[in-house]
């Protein structure tokens, strides 16, 4: 299967959500599928390389902090995603695009899924979901409500790490179509 997978934080930009996003893109490739990851790009950073038998594509955008994003950064990134997205979506062939966060990739496999046909779900990992941090992004959220609710509500899925995520998709989504899937690690790294 061919995946396009979008995450505007990958290692070694962000948090939590760029691992979680890192350890699934190298267990897909190891099963033999074959993964693209869409991301921003950071100083000091190839802009198109292979990792673990997947391909990232590093996409230009305004990027000051390795560990944190403001709102213009992620207009500048959503601006370039669209354009890549659809140069990706008739280039590349994907079978599905996942989106993780639902703003902003969601959005942009939203656009991308509309124009190609090619179908899309998103992971939600918190801070994309209002409600989930009150103290971060409530404004973009207000601002984005309507565009939130029908790209969660056109997903394929809304994939879920937790009940309390999936809790806050349904509020405000309640159309949604959403699955938990707790995130994944590695048994082999840890011992009891």
């Amino acid at each position: 299967m061919r995946i396009l997978m979008m995450c505007y934080e990958f290692p070694p930009l962000g948090g939590g959500a760029g691992r979680v996003v890192n350890g699934l893109c190298r267990q897909l490739a190891r099963s033999g599928d074959e993964v693209t990851v869409m991301t921003m790009r950071y100083r000091g950073l190839p802009p198109d390389n292979k990792l673990d038998g997947f391909h990232v594509r590093r996409i230009p955008c305004v990027r000051l902090k390795k560990y944190y994003c403001t709102i213009p950064e992620v207009a500048t990134y959503l601006a370039s995603g669209f354009v890549f997205a659809m140069r990706q979506v008739r280039s590349y062939k994907p079978d599905i695009i996942h989106a993780h966060f639902i703003f902003p990739d969601g959005l942009i496999a939203r656009v991308a899924s509309f124009y190609s046909r090619v179908p899309y779900l998103i992971t939600a990992h918190g801070t994309d979901v209002p409600d989930y941090n009150p103290h971060r992004a409530r404004s973009m959220h207000r601002l984005m409500s309507f565009i939130w609710r029908k790209t969660a509500q056109s997903a394929g899925n809304v994939i879920c790490p937790s009940l309390g995520i999936r809790r806050l998709v349904k509020l405000h989504a309640p159309d949604a179509r959403t699955r938990v899937i707790p995130n994944g690690y590695e048994i082999n790294r840890f011992r009891r």
